[in-house]
């Protein structure tokens, strides 16, 4: 059984080309793209970060959403698989018009033919408002 989380991807420019980190930052207004490496936690458990890069079918379709405590600013988009040398490597849009400020989860759920798996990225994405004021 797989448990499905990810690695967050900085600096991301093509499967070889790429930081691990914590978190994606944006700025209130950016428009961009989170990468990010699928990862089954089940795996290599003893790791640092824990967990073994997850290659999915090539047909496989992943959504990602957002998570937000306020669920009117909850966002779910289809995720993207930029790299044909690395399936394990997906993308999600973040468009300048989101109404993002803090810090979000990723809830992933993955399709494999018939066979949804669910996991999250716990704090991936951090948005800084504009100016400077409280969230």
């Amino acid at each position: 059984m797989i448990l499905l989380s990810g690695r967050v991807l900085v600096n991301c420019t093509d499967v070889n080309t790429f930081d691990f980190s914590t978190e994606n930052k944006f700025t209130e207004g950016d428009a961009g793209y989170i990468y990010f490496q699928l990862v089954d936690q089940n795996k290599d458990a003893g790791m640092r970060p824990a967990g073994r890069r997850y290659t999915p079918a090539a047909s496989a379709t992943l959504t990602v959403t957002i998570l937000s405590p306020d669920s009117a600013k909850t966002i779910a988009r289809s995720a993207a698989q930029p790299f044909t040398g690395d399936l394990s490597i997906w993308r999600v849009a973040i468009n300048s018009t989101d109404a993002l400020k803090g810090t979000y989860s990723l809830q992933l759920a993955l399709v494999e033919g018939s066979v949804t798996t669910r996991g999250v990225i716990k704090n991936a994405l951090s948005v800084s408002p504009q100016t400077a004021a409280f969230i």
